[in-house]
This record gives C-alpha cells, structure tokens and sequence, in this order.
C-alpha cells in the first residue's frame, strides 16, 4: 500500500539508505509484451536504474517505454492504484 511505502521510504532513508516501490501493470499480456511499470521512492535511484526498467517495459505505439519516475515514498503504488480505479 502506497502509504506503507512512504513510511518505508521515510525509515529507510533515515538510515542513509535510498528505497524503490515499484507498481506493476500489465498481467499476463504483460508477461509476453513487458508491462508497465509506476517507480517511486528515493529519486537519485531513478538514474541508476532507469535503462534496465526502461528495458523491460512495454513500449508505445511511438516506442516509448511504458514507465516513468512517479515520485518520492510511495508515489508509485498511489499512481497504479488511481490506473486500477479507471
């Protein structure tokens, strides 16, 4: 829950540690063409892991990668919760 990710995210950084929450869309379609993916937590990850989520995500019509950075804490698992509800 995206709440629970944010005081993970809280804690862990407070201890000189940098956290990554991570929604995934995309179900068994998904497992054959990449899913979605809706990161969040401690930006200064987002760089160093970008290429590799990027990688293995679905991809746009223009080829695009289906995933950005959401946001700090729990950010991610709030935005594939508000994608469930549509």
């Amino acid at each position: 829950h995206f709440k629970d990710q944010s005081q993970r995210a809280e804690m862990v950084e407070a201890a000189g540690m940098r956290f990554l929450g991570m929604g995934i869309s995309g179900g068994a379609e998904g497992a054959r063409k990449g899913p979605a993916f809706f990161p969040g937590g401690t930006l200064s990850i987002w760089e160093d892991i970008r290429h590799i989520v990027e990688a293995a995500s679905a991809k746009a019509s223009d080829g695009r990668p289906c995933v950005t950075m959401c946001g700090h804490g729990g950010a991610g698992s709030c935005v594939k919760m508000y994608h469930n509800a549509g």
